[in-house]
């Protein structure tokens, strides 16, 4: 590992308190139970390499940390001058740690060992009953509320009554986040496959800190109580999309075979507040289906609509304003595309299976919604015997090799040119994949 050496010397010149802040400040980064089993600096930083925040972000990350527990004499170290972290992290979006939890770190560092003390008999209803030592810090109290949902990014009404008896200048800290907050929400940009991104709408971008960061669940339906109807090829895109999901940070789940009743009740299954920590959540379903339905493999419909409409603001509070992704793999219907015969080698017979399934029309007047298709509405979707679906495969695919730098609308518009160009079916049957987007903003993994 060839940041080893650095970290090593890093580790060496932290002390407790600089790794307690450090842990907290990567709150949204690791996720808990990994950080409770920390106690120094190097297994922090290899925690955070191996959740992929090294990769992704490389060294900034470090600086960037450094430089918020005051460790300006380490910058040297990683190669690094406080003016250039200042102005790295004047650049919109530039920083990882977010500016909430930048916000209670500020907070925790300002506070003396009388504020905290009476910040304790401040706290709310029974909690504040709760006996604690003089040596838990204002630091494991934010924690502890956390926990207990008594304070989040969107929720500071108890932060804000217990600094408004402490300090006025720590209620301008909070106000002033709140300001930041609101403007921000109001910066909203539509994307879509055809427009062109200028410089000044890099910063419409979703948060994509949390670690993990949300629930990717996968509907995979392969076994039909009617035999013709078993979906061959269903594990390889199972397998990949897991692999794919996982490494972008998610937790996967998998529903396999599941009727049309025990669709609906997996679904519902994540219609709560399991989401507060987390900043996206994606469905991908794998079955037959028909226009504006999916199958069970009990044979019987389930509307995408009721699918998709369980995640919404008013029915799922928690992914208000994140974005909800939904990768459907079956046909819509059953009239089959043709093209123009593409001189190849790439002749398989065993291309001859399809899936079914729809296009919801309302999900334009719902906010954070992505829907993408695996073809067009009323027209066959093909799956391979044994590698998997054309759709799913060029989808993890270019989701694995772009993702971490390319917006997801840019990466389903290569995906569509890779199925629609670039693999030709039997004969000169072709597949040509759709994707519905009321995404507010860009998206990258």
């Amino acid at each position: 590992m060839a940041f080893c050496p650095v970290i090593c010397e890093l580790d060496q010149h932290l002390n407790g308190e600089n790794v307690a802040a450090l842990k907290f400040l990567c709150m949204d980064l690791i996720p808990q139970k990994d950080l409770e089993s920390i106690s120094n600096g190097m297994d922090l930083f290899l925690k955070l390499n191996e959740n992929g925040v090294l990769v992704d972000k490389g060294c900034f990350i470090l600086r960037e940390l450094l430089y918020r527990v005051k460790r300006l004499d380490l910058l040297t170290v990683i190669g690094a001058t406080i003016n250039e972290v200042k102005n790295e992290l004047s650049i919109p979006n530039r920083a990882v740690i977010s500016s909430y939890r930048q916000l209670l770190h500020d907070i925790t560092e300002s506070m003396s060992s009388h504020d905290v003390k009476h910040a304790k008999f401040l706290l709310p209803g029974n909690f504040r009953k709760c006996t604690w030592e003089d040596t838990v810090t204002m630091r494991e109290v934010f924690i502890k509320m956390e926990k207990l949902d008594l304070l989040a990014e969107n929720n500071m009404e108890h932060l804000k009554t217990i600094c408004r008896n402490i300090r006025s200048d720590l209620i301008r800290k909070i106000e002033a986040y709140e300001r930041h907050q609101g403007a921000c929400s109001r910066e909203t940009t539509f994307f879509s496959p055809v427009m062109e991104v200028g410089e000044n709408q890099m910063d419409a971008v979703y948060r994509m800190r949390s670690r993990p960061l949300g629930y990717c669940i996968i509907i995979n339906n392969r076994n039909f109580h009617d035999e013709t109807k078993i979906r061959r090829g269903a594990e390889a895109d199972l397998v990949s999309l897991q692999k794919v999901f996982k490494k972008l940070h998610f937790t996967v789940e998998c529903h396999n075979d599941l009727t049309a009743d025990k669709i609906r009740m997996a679904v519902k299954s994540y219609q709560n507040d399991i989401h507060k920590r987390r900043d996206c959540f994606i469905c991908c379903i794998l079955s037959h289906g028909d226009k504006g339905t999916v199958y069970g493999v009990d044979g019987k419909r389930v509307p995408i609509r009721d699918i998709t409409s369980c995640f919404t603001g008013q029915q799922c509070p928690s992914l208000i304003g994140k974005p909800k992704i939904f990768f459907i793999q079956a046909c819509q219907g059953e009239k089959t595309q043709y093209g123009v015969p593409l001189e190849t080698d790439f002749l398989d017979v065993d291309l001859v299976e399809t899936d079914a399934a729809p296009v919801i029309d309302s999900v334009a007047e719902w906010a954070d919604f992505l829907i993408g298709m695996s073809t067009m509405e009323d027209y066959e979707s093909f799956r391979h015997r044994s590698k998997g679906s054309l759709y799913i495969q060029a989808l993890c695919m270019n989701l694995e090799k772009k993702s971490r730098c390319e917006d997801l609308l840019s990466v389903l518009t290569k995906v569509n040119k890779e199925v629609a160009e670039t693999f030709p079916l039997h004969l000169r049957k072709k597949q040509m994949p759709e994707m519905r987007s009321c995404l507010r903003k860009k998206l990258i993994f």
